[in-house]
């Protein structure tokens, strides 16, 4: 086979370019993937919040029912809710009574799952009146 002048080279140009293209589409896949993981993480954290703030809206109304007592609430509301976007979540709520004499409870939320093997937590704390309690 005859050699021409003009191809000398051409292979090795062609394998750069080849490579080039190659680790382009690298770099696109890898940011693509770490999106869809930015996204299913934010998904799983704005489902605890939600849950963590229905769960508020549970015991608050307690409070104002009389019936909040202190100690570590269980989920209040449906246990299909736990499991969202393929993920299973754990709410409570703390209770603690910080004036015996007003009905003054500190509350404090807390959504827990698991992310990419890791263990996640949003908290949410606030004063709830339990009217039961107060003369």
């Amino acid at each position: 086979m005859k050699i021409l002048k003009d191809d000398k080279g051409f292979f090795l140009l062609e394998a750069l370019l080849l490579c080039l293209v190659l680790m382009a589409l690298s770099g696109v896949f890898s940011a693509y993937r770490l999106s869809e993981q930015m996204h299913a993480d934010n998904k799983a954290h704005i489902a605890a919040i939600f849950l963590a703030q229905e769960q508020m809206a549970y015991v608050a109304e307690k409070g104002s029912e009389g019936k909040l007592s202190t100690g570590r609430l269980s989920w209040l509301g449906s246990e299909e809710a736990l499991s969202l976007n393929r993920k299973n979540y754990e709410v409570y709520a703390d209770v603690a009574a910080l004036d015996a004499g007003t009905g003054i409870c500190r509350v404090q939320v807390t959504a827990a799952w698991e992310q990419s093997g890791k263990a996640r937590r949003v908290s949410f704390e606030r004063m709830v009146r339990n009217v039961a309690t107060v003369p």
